[in-house]
């Protein structure tokens, strides 16, 4: 199945990627005003932004889970920090637009409740929601959501401590795309499907003895990607293959990861969504950037193409690329600044003064060669006419989606 854009039944095209040296995208057009922002019908008050998350076509319909960003609630405007940062609360929501109409949006049932407040030093993960990713798992004919529930940090801020969750539709079927899902309790419990048993050098993990030291401290940010099938002639039929980590990696000297801080690893499974997920032994890949939500597709010519946010150069200059034979050994790049020599380069999502961005949500390939980007950017960051954050401001500035085209360009001997 193409990871993104999902067609019941297909897989990618078998032209196969053979003599290709290299593969790049080119910018045709868009990625300047947003198709989903703050006055869109539906928008709920209090939402400051979308981040993150990805999409998943079905049926001629786009299906976006993004993270909703919510400002403070009435009762929680006197607390130390309300007024400060940009949010308090994220849900995993969905929205839906059809496949040829991206700015006709329809806000649908979220997948997650609203996070709740949460006091310093409670152990139950669900203090934040992020980084939605549907996975569909065919032996069990259902969509997954797998996502990442933190612990509350305190002095108020981002989350930490995440676990990959997973929730499962109620709907069997292409359709219950839609949910309701109902988180996996079996799953939280073990400590989420990539948890300290087979853990890696490089991911960051509290010392022994330290508070909470059996979990993951991902230094804000961690996710699981949507799952892919690899073209390795050896992959067992059922094996899927997806980027964990983003971890905030303390660990600077045994393994460390090229992305330091944010490092990312592959896993794969061979018995579906819920695993077991085994932890690939050549991590951590040796991608610059600070990778943050890594995307992968399978495209039609067989070449596997993916996008991040590039914490380094991603503000001012756009995402992290990186492209792949097999979808599992990503080819170098030469790159350009910090990322010189390795597995990726910086496209820009947009022409100056519209490249500053912030996260890719999914790499769409309507036909062959020609893709849609959607991606979120900070509204007047991204116009290039505020850059100020907080405490420069009282809060950040509002977060938008963005879509722009792109067609892909191979490098054949």
């Amino acid at each position: 199945l193409p990871l993104l854009l999902f067609l019941p039944g297909s897989e990618a095209s078998a032209f196969g990627p053979s003599g290709i040296t290299n593969a790049t995208l080119r910018y045709v057009s868009g990625g300047q005003l947003p198709v989903l922002h703050r006055s869109s019908p539906g928008m709920p008050a209090g939402v400051h932004g979308l981040e993150d998350g990805t999409i998943a076509v079905v049926n001629d319909t786009i299906h976006l889970f993004p993270t909703e960003l919510h400002n403070c609630t009435t009762y929680e405007q006197a607390l130390p920090g309300c007024g400060t940062y940009y949010y308090w609360h994220t849900l995993v929501g969905h929205w839906t637009a059809p496949l040829n109409d991206s700015l006709n949006w329809t806000r649908r049932q979220p997948i997650t409740p609203l996070s709740g407040f949460q006091p310093c030093g409670v152990d139950n993960h669900h203090a934040q929601y992020w980084s939605g990713s549907p996975q569909w798992d065919q032996a069990d004919d259902r969509w997954y959501m797998s996502y990442v529930g933190y612990n509350q940090v305190c002095p108020r801020g981002n989350g930490g401590d995440g676990r990959i969750l997973l929730a499962r539709s109620q709907v069997v079927g292409v359709e219950g795309i839609a949910g309701p899902y109902t988180e996996l309790a079996a799953v939280t419990r073990m400590g989420g499907l990539l948890n300290q048993t087979g853990a890696q050098l490089w991911e960051a993990w509290a010392s022994p003895g330290s508070t909470l030291p059996e979990r993951l401290s991902e230094g804000g940010i961690a996710s699981l990607s949507p799952a892919w099938r690899s073209a390795r002639p050896d992959d067992p039929p059922n094996r899927r293959w997806a980027f964990y980590g983003s971890c905030g990696n303390h660990n600077k000297t045994e393994n460390p990861s090229p992305s330091n801080p944010w490092g990312v690893g592959l896993a794969y499974s061979d018995h579906g969504v819920r695993g077991p997920w085994v932890r690939w032994n050549d991590n951590p890949l040796s991608f610059g950037g600070g990778i943050e939500n890594p995307l992968v597709i399978r495209t039609s010519s067989g070449v596997y193409l993916m996008i991040f946010a590039d914490n380094k150069d991603g503000p001012q200059l756009g995402f992290g690329f990186g492209w792949s034979l097999d979808g599992v050994v990503w080819e170098k790049n030469t790159g350009r600044g910090s990322d010189s020599g390795l597995c990726d380069q910086v496209i820009a999502a947009a022409p100056e003064p519209y490249s500053s961005v912030r996260t890719p949500l999914a790499l769409l390939e309507h036909d062959p060669g020609r893709f849609t980007l959607y991606f979120t950017a900070f509204v007047s960051q991204h116009n290039s006419t505020d850059f100020r954050h907080p405490p420069s401001v009282p809060h950040e500035q509002w977060e938008a989606l963005y879509a722009s085209e792109f067609e892909l360009v191979l490098t054949r001997e």
